[in-house]
Parts: structure tokens; C-alpha cells; sequence
């Protein structure tokens, strides 16, 4: 015979579960910060790259600089000899000068004297040669010097010339230099930005998941007092929720199947296997095998320690363990999230894909 009070009685926490589940908000922190540390992946990549171009770009200026440095060296060099050329010039032209005004001024071994005072033609030859000989000296030594003077300042104004162009190339390459490290600050700055939000993120996100844990057992308890013919869950799934509630916290880790860390299918293989339950180690797998058993349920129909699927085309990639009133238990993370054994809106995915009992 129907017990139609008992009946009504769970009708009534049926339809209240319905309306708890459709009055929380869908769990919608993690995308968000897995958007934030994807865009802060591609910061830092380009951060990466701009790195390599300071770099090549310091490099190259650095050696634009050395090359100018030996260049000025070079010039200097240049103008000490110039300088040097000048003044032995001078001391040439100055010595000349002071001998030709002396024969002038003092008729010194004048050309008559020596026409005069020569006592036979092969001395006379002698001292005209000897005087020759000091014309053609003096006149070697100052066109010698006139020459390298000459010599210098055409080097001098090749340096110049170099000078000017090296000049035009460090003067770029600190330029090109100066708009990457620029680049780097303006990215530098949008990064620490973009961390800072994710580390808001993260703190909302944990108080989130905090409140939601809190929320999830006040509404549960709250259930069993408002209903007093209500029998409670069977003891294997209260069982079950109680053993995943102990790894609350645990870190979510790929492949992680131990409380040093678990990624969602290794959490619930691990849940159940302590009932000597045992599950398929992947997502997909797991709820292939609950259907193939015959033991998949509707999303309106489940019971505390049913497992709730989310994938695309039927194909599950993600699992958790469903604890009543519109909650879920479950390992969540990826790629950009550490993530943890958390509770959730079983609504804070939008893929599920299907359900079944164990």
C-alpha cells in the first residue's frame, strides 16, 4: 500500500530541490580567470620575444658604440700627428728662413766669396755642390713634411666623414633600443595589471567556493529539519559524501589520483573505489560504462552520490560527484587555474552532457 504522506513528502523536496537549483547562480570565476591567465601567457611571451630583440638591439649598439670609440681614438691619434706635422713645419720654414736671411743679411760664403776664394776648380765645384746639397736638403725636408701634413689631413677628413656615419648609426640603434626597452615597460605594466585582476580573481573565486561549501551544507541540513518524515540519504551515499568531503581543498593536479592531488575522474575512482566501487579511470569512460550497465539517470532525477558529466556530443571530459540540492563535490581545474576539491553549482558548467549511478 502507498504511503501517499511519505509520497508527498518527497514530492515536496523534490520540487524544493528544483527551485534551489534554478535560484543560484552559475559558478562563472574560473573561466574568467582562466581568460586573464591566458591573456597573461601572451603578455609574457611577448615580453619573451621583446626580451630577444633588447638584446640583439643592445648588442648591436654596443658595437656601433666600440666601433665609434675606435674611430674618435683614431681621430685623435690623427690630430696629434697633424699637430706634430705642423710644428716640425713650422721649425722647417723657421730654419730655412734663418739661413737664407743670414747669407743675406751677412753675405756668409756668398756666391762671389766662393767664386774668389777658391783655389782650383774641383774646389770650387765641391763647395757649390755642398751648398746644393743644403738647398735641396732643407727643400726635401719641408716638402716631406708639407706631404705628411697633407697626408694626415686627407686621413683626417676620411675620420670625419666616418665619424659622421657612425654617429647616424649609434644614434639609431640607441633609438631603436629605447623604443623596445619602452615596449617592454608598456608590457611590463599590463602584465603586473593583469596579475593583479587574476589575483582578485582568485581571492573572489576562493570566497566564492567557500560560500558555496557553507551554502551547500546549511541547505542540506535545513532540508532534514523542514522535512521530519524525511528518512535521510542511504547510508552508502551519505557515506560517499561524507569520504569526498574530507578532500576539500586538495589540490588538482593532472593524472592526480591520491590526496597528494587529484584531477576530477581520479577523484571520483578514488571516492568510490574506498566503497569497493570501481570505476573506469577516465571521464568518458566512466559514464560509457554506467550507461552500458543500464545505470544512467536524468538531470532531474539524481541522488546524492550520483555522478554528473560535462563534455561536448556526448563525450565527457570532466566529472563530479553530485551531493543533493542543486550542489556538486568534485576536483576542477586546467590549464591556467590551480584548482582544487571544490563544491559548485552542478549549473556552473554549461556542457553537461549526462549522469549516472555507480
Amino acid at each position: 500500500m502507498i504511503n501517499l504522506k511519505k509520497t508527498a513528502v518527497i514530492l515536496i523536496i523534490i520540487i524544493s530541490f528544483q527551485l534551489i537549483v534554478s535560484s543560484l547562480p552559475v559558478y562563472s570565476i574560473t573561466p574568467q580567470i582562466q581568460q586573464k591567465e591566458a591573456e597573461a601567457d601572451e603578455i609574457g611571451q611577448q615580453l619573451q620575444e621583446l626580451g630577444q630583440k633588447q638584446e640583439a638591439a643592445v648588442e648591436r649598439y654596443n658595437k656601433a658604440n666600440e666601433e665609434l670609440a675606435q674611430t674618435e681614438e683614431k681621430l685623435r691619434i690623427n690630430q696629434r700627428k697633424l699637430d706634430d706635422a705642423k710644428v716640425d713645419l713650422e721649425e722647417s720654414q723657421k730654419v730655412l728662413g734663418g739661413r737664407i736671411r743670414r747669407i743675406y743679411e751677412q753675405k756668409e760664403s756668398s756666391f762671389f766669396d766662393v767664386l774668389f776664394s777658391t783655389t782650383s776648380f774641383n774646389q770650387l765645384v765641391s763647395t757649390l755642390d755642398f751648398f746644393s746639397m743644403i738647398a735641396q736638403s732643407d727643400a726635401s725636408v719641408i716638402n716631406q713634411v708639407k706631404a705628411a701634413r697633407s697626408k694626415l689631413s686627407a686621413a683626417r677628413e676620411k675620420l670625419e666623414v666616418a665619424e659622421e656615419k657612425q654617429l647616424v648609426v649609434t644614434n639609431e640603434l640607441a633609438d631603436q633600443k629605447a623604443e623596445i626597452e619602452e615596449k617592454q615597460n608598456q608590457k611590463q605594466a599590463l602584465l603586473n595589471k593583469v596579475q593583479g585582476q587574476i589575483e582578485y580573481l582568485r581571492e573572489k573565486e576562493e570566497a566564492e567556493i567557500r560560500r558555496l561549501r557553507e551554502e551547500a551544507l546549511a541547505k542540506l541540513e535545513q532540508s532534514k529539519q523542514n522535512n521530519q518524515d524525511y528518512q535521510g540519504l542511504p547510508t552508502t551515499n551519505s557515506n560517499v559524501i561524507a569520504f569526498a568531503q574530507q578532500y576539500l581543498g586538495t589540490p588538482y593536479v593532472w593524472g592526480g589520483e591520491d590526496p597528494s592531488g587529484f584531477d576530477c575522474s581520479g577523484f571520483a575512482q578514488y571516492v568510490y573505489a574506498n566503497f569497493n566501487v570501481y570505476l573506469p579511470r577516465v571521464a568518458n569512460d566512466q559514464m560509457n560504462y554506467l550507461y552500458s550497465k543500464g545505470r544512467g539517470v536524468d538531470k532531474g532525477s539524481l541522488q546524492p552520490g550520483d555522478l554528473v558529466f560535462y563534455g561536448n556530443s556526448g563525450y565527457s571530459t570532466h566529472v563530479v560527484i553530485y551531493m543533493g540540492e542543486g550542489y556538486v563535490i568534485g576536483a576542477s581545474g586546467g590549464q591556467y587555474t590551480p584548482g582544487e576539491v571544490k563544491i559548485a553549482n552542478i549549473d556552473y558548467r554549461s556542457d553537461y552532457c549526462g549522469s549516472g549511478r555507480p
